[in-house]
């Protein structure tokens, strides 16, 4: 059985999430990719100027979440990503 699934949580990016079978435990290419999304939205200041700026939000999907672990790193690091189910 996985470390993290006995000790019950994994620490991921600056989050702790809680893991449980049969929950998939992120790896460091997890991290990556969250390096990689967030290289490909907006930066903060670009949103700040765009003529929809009180509104502007952006939406995220991630297609076979698993943990969510990257959504939840882009919600947290991103402010202007809105969390829409």
């Amino acid at each position: 059985m996985p470390v993290q699934y006995i000790i019950g949580e994994w620490d991921f990016r600056d989050m702790k999430l809680r893991m449980a079978p049969p929950v998939f435990i992120p790896r460091p290419e997890t991290e990556q990719m969250v390096d990689i999304a967030m290289a490909c939205l907006p930066r903060m200041h670009e949103c700040d100027g765009c003529e929809l700026a009180e509104g502007c939000w952006i939406r995220v999907l991630e297609v076979g979440c698993g943990t969510g672990a990257i959504s939840l790193a882009i919600l947290k690091a991103h402010p202007k990503v809105s969390p829409q189910i």
